[in-house]
């Protein structure tokens, strides 16, 4: 037991530093009125907690979240797995390695580079976006400044960043499927989408509970593309949960608060990840 802690003691301690302490230190906060401004500091029990139920932003920041995090999560588990389908059955290894590099490489871009060059693709006015719409006689909306437009633009930018991601967890997941088992299925006259809702769905609901959830958790704690394509605009459209506790916390110097805000995020992630693991019992086979 001593030798495995050994091993373990670097990830233990990793995680202890940079996500335990931080844990800990947001609930002591949330329960204090720390001004960064004028260094005030005290006591102020449940106030904060309190202040939550008569925020009257809050609700329109928590719906952009969860919004974005459906949107985002879905087509991540869409598009992800219709990529790890197309790279795994390629014939090719070249064509396989060269399109899981193609795939992935957006996600190691960084995310502000990727976020100053969307707003330039996206411009209404020199934007290559409207430009080309416009030469088939389509008048391309103000992707970034309407209200309608904003989330759902921001939704996209996230999936070409971050995709790459949930693709490379699908790919691992079909290629640990045996291949005996879709053998026998061509044997038995099973066809192509047969043996897709019969053995790769199954054999990979595991790895898709895996992908929902960490798509979910991620794009719920968006922050990038929001501080810096939009400010949180137009109009509070794309300001989301932590781009607000940000707003609270560091424009605004109001430390308690934000740190009850970041409780109640780790409080909904926790509740929604939950509900997730129960759901999961009715669809997720376990191989035996």
């Amino acid at each position: 037991m001593i030798a495995g802690y050994a091993f373990a003691s670097p990830a233990l301690l990793l995680f202890a530093l940079f996500i335990g302490v931080p844990l800990v230190g947001t609930f002591v906060l949330s329960f204090t009125q720390w001004d960064l401004l004028s260094g005030d500091f005290g006591w102020v029990a449940a106030e904060n907690y309190a202040r939550l139920a008569t925020d009257d932003v809050l609700p329109r920041v928590l719906l952009n979240s969860l919004l974005f995090s459906i949107a985002t999560a879905t087509l991540h588990l869409i598009v992800g797995l219709l990529l790890a389908l197309a790279v795994n059955t390629a014939a090719s290894r070249f064509i396989q390695a060269w399109s899981t590099v193609a795939y992935v490489f957006p996600f190691f871009v960084s995310a502000g580079a990727a976020a100053l060059l969307a707003r330039y693709l996206l411009s209404p006015d020199f934007g290559p976006v409207n430009h080309y719409l416009a030469k088939v006689g389509i008048d391309g909306p103000n992707w970034l400044s309407d209200p309608v437009w904003a989330l759902p633009s921001l939704v996209v930018l996230d999936m070409w960043q971050t995709a790459g991601f949930t693709f490379l967890i699908f790919l691992v997941g079909l290629q640990g499927i045996p291949k005996e088992y879709y053998e026998a299925a061509r044997i038995d006259g099973a066809g192509t989408l047969r043996r897709f809702f019969s053995i790769t769905l199954p054999m990979i609901s595991p790895t898709t509970l895996f992908a929902m959830i960490v798509s979910f958790a991620g794009a719920f704690q968006i922050f990038t593309w929001p501080y810096i394509v939009t400010a949180g605009g137009p109009g509070g459209a794309t300001r989301t949960i932590v781009y607000y506790i940000y707003e609270k916390a560091f424009r605004g110097f109001d430390i308690g608060y934000g740190a009850a805000l970041g409780v109640l995020t780790i409080v909904i992630l926790a509740a929604v990840t939950v509900i997730q693991l129960v759901a999961s019992r009715r669809w997720v086979h376990y191989e035996r």
